[in-house]
């Protein structure tokens, strides 16, 4: 993502960042079938977008404040139920989907609001009541200069507290500038992806001395209850690859809460590793060897991938990972080596011509440009989504067979947008921006939940089968 936000031109994101919250603002924003704009409420008659096996029957839409750029179902609720982050505000939204908007089932909870340049970066639900966030922290010294690049964890209790501020939250201190974080399945181990962000790849952290790292969060003890105080209990280490810096970028962990797989987007790498094998290791702080790192393939046009999210999957009892590659407009597919099984690109095959696009010599050979992604099952079949932040869109793939990804369907995120006239533009034209998406099961629905950074919104999609 901050490869994007480097290279853009025209800063959109500013163009909406006076947005209010609005508990009352639903909209729909399309569907190929039904881009009207019109609130589509949860009406089993009605299909929003369709493909060869799945169709979507609702979309809700909402906006908030500050920056929305993570969103995480919670399971176990009555109602379809999500964490949304704003990143800048440093603000949790508790929110479900009572069919025809979206209400939020607790208060906000707020972090501290002095120090601006700190994010609220990424984050992942534990269970109904607790919330893991990844916190960037950027110490200035008495001339506000850059003196230190921090990152720590925070676990905010969704019961205990409600606009209880930094102060309130459980803290692990982590590697610097963390950029996204994933539990176990088991739950019992956090890991989060610590890039640095350095300036040579693009980023906010100006010192050099810092090594990207993964870091790696006891949760639980033996009974498998949370523990009063998480320990970070290993890191491991990166340098540099042969296309640049190793900053790790986002996290993925297989079924078997062993495989992980980790994107190395400014190197154009993904580095896999059993952490039982990683856990086993006498030392804190393990070197990059400790992994298997593969560098991903270019696009059949030629370009990098700068890979960004990666999600888990499973097909007959076989761990795969799906990989977002935001400069090369490819979805990948690895296996838990590392290896690549497929490596689809999104082209105008995919997306019509009613979406925005790209077209520049400053960013060559991306139209569409993936970002985060997410997989799920319905009726025995196995899919991937991943945001299309060019297009303002969520395009879905169906991977039962993962070496041939099959396209399924793609539909408008988010608030607001253009409509495109056939020609990708030299300007970025998007103004959602959708940057996270995770999806949860509720009955027999799939529900994809969408961060749309660029007009503060939250979008609520419920797929079902055809």
């Amino acid at each position: 993502m901050k490869l994007i936000k480097a290279l853009s031109i025209l800063s959109v994101l500013l163009m909406f960042s006076g947005c209010s919250d609005d508990d009352t603002n639903t909209t729909n924003n399309g569907g190929q079938s039904n881009p009207s704009g019109t609130n589509n409420t949860d009406n089993p008659s009605t299909i929003i977008a369709a493909g060869t096996h799945l169709k979507v029957t609702s979309f809700i839409n909402q906006q908030y404040s500050g920056n929305i750029e993570s969103v995480r179902p919670v399971e176990g609720r009555d109602l379809p139920s999500a964490v949304a982050v704003s990143s800048k505000s440093k603000t949790l939204h508790y929110l479900e989907n009572n069919g025809t908007k979206l209400e939020n089932y607790y208060l906000d909870y707020t972090g501290n609001a002095d120090a601006a340049d700190d994010e609220y970066t990424n984050s992942a639900v534990f269970d109904a009541d607790h919330t893991l966030i990844t916190h960037t922290i950027l110490v200035r010294d008495g001339s506000d200069k850059l003196s230190d690049c921090r990152g720590e964890l925070l676990i905010v209790n969704h019961n205990k507290t409600n606009n209880g501020g930094d102060s309130s939250a459980t803290k692990i201190e982590v590697g610097s500038m963390p950029d996204s974080v994933a539990i176990t399945p088991d739950k019992k181990y956090a890991i989060t992806a610590d890039e640095h962000d350095s300036e040579e790849a693009w980023g906010k952290c100006t010192i050099g001395t810092i090594d990207p790292t993964i870091s790696i969060i006891q949760l639980t003890d033996d009974s498998n209850q949370l523990l009063a105080e998480p320990q970070l209990v290993k890191r491991i280490k990166f340098s540099r690859g042969k296309l640049g810096p190793r900053e790790p970028e986002y996290i993925a962990v297989a079924s078997d809460s062993d495989t992980v797989a980790v994107t190395l987007q400014d190197s154009h790498e993904v580095a896999v590793f059993s952490l039982k094998s990683v856990l086993a290791q006498t030392d804190d702080i393990l070197p990059e060897t400790a992994v298997t790192i593969t560098e991903l393939a270019k696009s059949d046009a030629g370009t990098n991938a700068w890979p960004d999210g990666i999600i888990a999957f499973d097909v007959n009892n076989a761990h795969y990972f799906a990989i977002a590659g935001e400069s090369n407009d490819t979805i990948t597919i690895v296996n838990a080596e590392g290896a690549a099984v497929s490596n689809p690109r999104v082209t105008e095959r995919e997306v019509p011509t009613s979406y925005p696009c790209l077209e520049a010599d400053w960013f060559p050979n991306v139209k569409y440009s993936p970002d985060s992604i997410t997989s799920f099952e319905i009726a025995g079949r196995v899919y991937v989504a991943a945001t299309l932040r060019y297009a303002g869109a969520v395009i879905v793939y169906d991977v039962t067979n993962p070496a041939a990804p099959a396209f399924e369907f793609v539909m408008h995120a988010g608030q607001n947008d253009i409509v495109g006239n056939g020609v990708c533009s030299e300007e970025d034209t998007s103004i959602v921006y959708p940057e996270g998406i995770s999806s949860g099961k509720f009955g027999d629905a799939v529900y994809l939940w969408v961060a749309n950074e660029g007009d503060n919104s939250v979008s609520s999609i419920k797929i079902e089968a055809k």
